[in-house]
């Protein structure tokens, strides 16, 4: 919402320290907030992006353009953060859903 040019709107950061260790995925999601009322999907937004960073060495892990995701996308499973052994793996998932929200998420990881 009104970044400045060439800086992101929204920057979420995470400590996967802090996972508990049952803890073995962590899915990045994205959404458009109430979408339905706004009339809004991904492919209107030519320039928006979706980009993971690690924060101690500034490596770019992950990043997909969101106008790429299928026509109507209002949501995306951008990626999926999955334990790997003693550390972590990235698994750039990139799909697209027409209608979701943030809540239909959570109910589908058991929230």
């Amino acid at each position: 919402n009104g970044a400045d040019a060439g800086k992101p709107d929204e920057i979420i950061e995470g400590d996967l320290s802090k996972i508990p260790a049952n803890g073995d995925a962590v899915p990045l999601i994205i959404t458009i907030y109430e979408a339905g009322l706004r009339g809004q999907t991904f492919d209107q937004v030519p320039n928006a992006k979706a980009e993971l960073f690690d924060n101690e060495t500034g490596e770019m892990l992950a990043t997909f353009p969101l106008a790429k995701l299928d026509a109507g996308s209002t949501s995306a499973l951008f990626a999926v953060i999955k334990r790997d052994g003693a550390g972590w793996k990235i698994e750039n998932a990139s799909q697209g859903f027409a209608g979701k929200e943030i809540g239909d998420f959570f109910a589908l990881f058991g929230f």
